[in-house]
């Protein structure tokens, strides 16, 4: 992944300001490896079917699914992070494993909203269809 990054650099990429990808960890240190500074945005797709897989129980993923919906398709900033706070307290009920994978990636998955509101939509997740 590295070189891959490296590449695209030398080819004359530049201005990058934030790279949206899931959380695999050698894509996370490429990108800051080879853009140093850049914000990461953890795929909110991707945290959500994580978090999904943590939960035991059909209906609890169905439930937990809802409630990150709801959070990620907040607009307002303050209100998204406090959305997320009580999404990840109403998850911890479902699964301890799932409220930890919520609780470490919470800078991450809200690194969008450090962005103008017209780009964050497109750059919360690398699903081209959410």
């Amino acid at each position: 992944m590295e070189g891959f990054l490296r590449g695209l650099r030398e080819r004359g990429l530049e201005g990058v300001r934030c790279v949206t990808s899931d959380a695999h960890g050698g894509i996370v240190r490429a990108v800051r490896e080879v853009f140093p500074g850049v914000a990461w945005q953890r795929c909110v797709v991707h945290l959500e079917r994580d978090v999904a897989s943590a939960i035991p129980t059909r209906s609890g993923r169905t439930a937990a699914g809802r409630v990150l919906h709801a959070v990620f398709a907040e607009e307002d900033p303050a209100r998204a992070r406090a959305m997320y706070q009580t999404a990840c307290g109403l998850i911890s009920r479902l699964s301890r494993d799932a409220a930890a994978v919520m609780e470490s990636a919470e800078a991450d998955a809200l690194a969008h909203l450090d962005f103008p509101a017209g780009h964050r939509r497109r750059i919360r997740t690398n699903n081209v269809h959410r």
